[in-house]
């Protein structure tokens, strides 16, 4: 009985290790079509916020809404952990003026995953 309580702890633990990347960037894109500016933020990793404060931020995500169209929808496809506390993460973007996918490393900081570097892949 303990060990069978053992192996699902292991399996849970490693569902979330290996969900954590993907659930963060979800969280990060709904966040941001929303227009919750200082909540995506928050899912940005420690080395990211400190380039940009939340009002810089904040100001390129408008502009953004303005030049390519507000978020329509976005689809989270490929997510690795890679070990050391990184991981990354492919998706696609749908805006009503563009369409794009996007890649992004993320890091782990006080146990949870936060989107780092991002690269347009296409779009």
């Amino acid at each position: 009985m303990v060990l069978a309580g053992t192996a699902i702890a292991g399996i849970v633990i490693m569902v979330v290790t290996l969900t954590g990347p993907a659930n963060e960037t979800n969280a990060y894109l709904r966040a941001v079509r929303d227009g919750r500016y200082a909540q995506a933020y928050a899912h940005l990793c420690a080395a990211r916020r400190s380039e940009t404060s939340l009002l810089a931020f904040a100001a390129g995500q408008r502009q953004r809404t303005t030049a390519e169209g507000a978020i329509l929808s976005f689809n989270v496809y490929d997510s690795k952990v890679h070990g050391n506390g990184r991981a990354s993460v492919d998706y696609d973007l749908v805006r009503t003026l563009s369409r794009q996918t996007w890649h992004v490393d993320l890091v782990k900081e006080h146990d949870a995953y936060r989107l780092c570097h991002f690269s347009m892949v296409s779009g």
